[in-house]
C-alpha cells in the first residue's frame, strides 16, 4: 500500500463530502439541536419543580427564611413573596403562585391557598418551616442565645450507608443512552456513507478511471479514512458550540462518569468506524445498481441494531453472563461496552479484552474487505457474490 496515494484519495472525499449541500445541512441541524438540547432544559427546569414561589402572610420575621431553609433542606429553590392576608389569597386561588400561606399567629393551623392541588413537597415544606420556626420563637422566648437556636435548628449531615448500592445513578444512564444511540447513528450513518459512494463510483464508472493509478485497497481505505474523517468533524461541530453553551449557561450538573464514558466512546467510534466501514465499503462494491445498496448491507445494520438494542437491556443487570459476553463480541462491543462503563464497574481486563478484539476483527475486516472490494469494484453487470469476488482475485495477493 502506498499512503500517500490514500491520502490523496482521503483528501479528496473530505473536500468533495465537506462541499455538497446535504453536509451543510445536516452539520447545521446537528448543531442547532446540541444547542437546544443543553439551553432548553436550562430555561425550562427554572419553571419545574425543585423551585416553587409561595405568598405569605403573617408569622414571624424568621418565617419566610424558615421556609426556605426547609425547602432547601429538601434539595428544592423556594421563593417567598410576602404579602396582605387577601392579596396572598387571591394570588394563590389564581395560580399566581404555587401557594398562599397564612399564617394567623404564633399558634393554631396555618390556612393554605392553591389554585388545585397543594403538591406534597409543598405541604412538607411548610409543615416543617412553620414548625422549626415556632421551636426557634419559643426558645428565644425562654432566653436560649441565638447562636444556640440556630445550630438547633441546623439540619444535620447524614452519613448514609448502603447496605447493597446501586452501581449506577439515573444520571449515569442518561449519560449512557445518549452515548450509545450516537454511537449507533454515526456508526450506521456513516458506514452507509460509505457504501453509497463506493456505489455510486462503481455504477458511474468513475472508479475505473481512478484504478487507473490507484491499487483498490488504497481507494477502499482513503474512502473509508475521509468519510470517517468527515463524520468526526461533524461530532465535533455539534459538540463544541454546546460545550460552550454548557459552560456559558453554568449547566454542571453531569454525572462524575461523563467524561469516562465520553472517552471510552470515541475510541469505540474509531475502532467500530474501521470494523463497519471495511464491511460497507466492501459490500457496496458488489451491487449492480445503486439501489441494490440498502439489500447488500442488511448484515451490518441488523448487528449494528441488535448491539443498540443490546444497549437498553445492559442496566437491568450490567453483570449478567450473556451481557458480559456480547459486551466483548467486536459487533455489539463499540455500543455494549461505553453502556457498561456508564453502568460502573467494568473490570479492566474485559475492556481491553473487548478492544484487543474489535482492533483484531477490524484489522481483519479491512483485509477481508480489501479483497472483496478489488475483486466486486471492476466487475460490471448483475450484482457479484462474496465467493465470485474473492475468487476473482485469488493468487492476486
Amino acid at each position: 500500500m502506498r499512503w500517500p496515494m490514500i491520502r490523496l484519495v482521503a483528501g479528496r472525499e473530505i473536500r468533495e463530502r465537506t462541499r455538497t449541500r446535504t453536509f451543510a445541512i445536516t452539520t447545521a441541524v446537528l448543531v442547532v439541536a446540541s444547542l437546544l438540547a443543553v439551553i432548553i432544559p436550562t430555561f425550562v427546569g427554572d419553571d419545574g419543580p425543585d423551585r416553587q414561589e409561595i405568598a405569605l402572610a403573617g408569622g414571624s420575621p424568621g418565617l419566610a427564611e424558615g421556609l426556605r431553609a426547609a425547602a432547601r433542606a429538601q434539595g428544592r429553590d423556594l421563593d417567598v413573596r410576602r404579602m396582605s392576608p387577601a392579596a396572598a389569597e387571591r394570588a394563590g386561588a389564581s395560580g399566581e403562585v404555587d401557594a398562599a400561606v397564612i399564617v394567623p399567629g404564633p399558634s393554631g393551623p396555618v390556612r393554605i391557598v392553591v389554585e388545585k392541588d397543594l403538591s406534597d413537597g409543598l405541604r412538607a415544606t411548610v409543615a416543617q418551616g412553620v414548625a422549626a420556626t415556632r421551636i426557634g420563637d419559643a426558645l428565644e422566648d425562654a432566653g436560649v442565645p441565638q447562636e444556640r437556636i440556630a445550630e438547633l435548628g441546623r439540619p444535620p449531615e447524614l452519613a448514609v450507608n448502603e447496605a447493597d448500592p446501586d452501581e449506577f445513578s439515573g444520571g449515569d444512564l442518561a449519560v449512557g443512552y445518549v452515548v450509545a444511540l450516537v454511537l449507533y447513528l454515526a456508526l450506521l450513518l456513516s458506514g452507509a456513507t460509505v457504501a453509497a459512494g463506493v456505489a455510486e463510483e462503481k455504477t458511474s464508472r468513475v472508479s475505473e478511471v481512478l484504478l487507473a493509478s490507484l491499487r483498490p485497497v488504497e481507494l477502499l481505505l482513503g474512502k473509508v479514512i475521509g468519510i470517517g474523517l468527515t463524520a468526526l468533524a461533524q461530532l465535533v461541530a455539534a459538540a463544541v458550540p454546546a460545550l460552550v453553551a454548557a459552560l456559558a449557561l453554568d449547566v454542571t450538573d453531569l454525572p462524575d462518569t461523563t467524561g469516562e464514558v465520553v472517552g471510552w466512546a470515541v475510541v469505540w467510534f474509531v475502532v467500530g468506524y474501521a470494523l463497519y466501514s471495511a464491511c460497507y465499503g466492501a459490500l457496496g462494491s458488489l451491487v449492480g445498481r445503486q439501489q441494490e445498496v440498502g439489500q447488500v448491507t442488511a448484515l451490518p445494520a441488523t448487528l449494528l441494531v441488535v448491539g443498540y438494542i443490546g444497549t437498553t437491556i445492559v442496566p437491568g443487570d450490567p453483570d449478567a453472563q450473556w451481557i458480559v459476553v456480547g459486551s466483548i463480541l467486536p459487533p455489539f462491543a463499540p455500543m455494549m461496552m461505553p453502556m457498561r462503563v456508564a453502568a460502573g464497574g467494568v473490570p479492566t481486563g474485559e475492556m481491553l479484552l473487548a478492544l484487543a478484539l474489535t482492533v483484531a476483527s477490524a484489522a481483519a475486516a479491512i483485509w477481508f474487505g480489501a479483497r472483496v472490494y478489488r475483486g466486486g469494484i471492476v466487475r460490471t453487470g448483475a450484482r457479484t457474490k462474496v465467493g465470485e469476488a474473492l475468487r476473482s482475485v485469488t493468487g492476486a495477493g
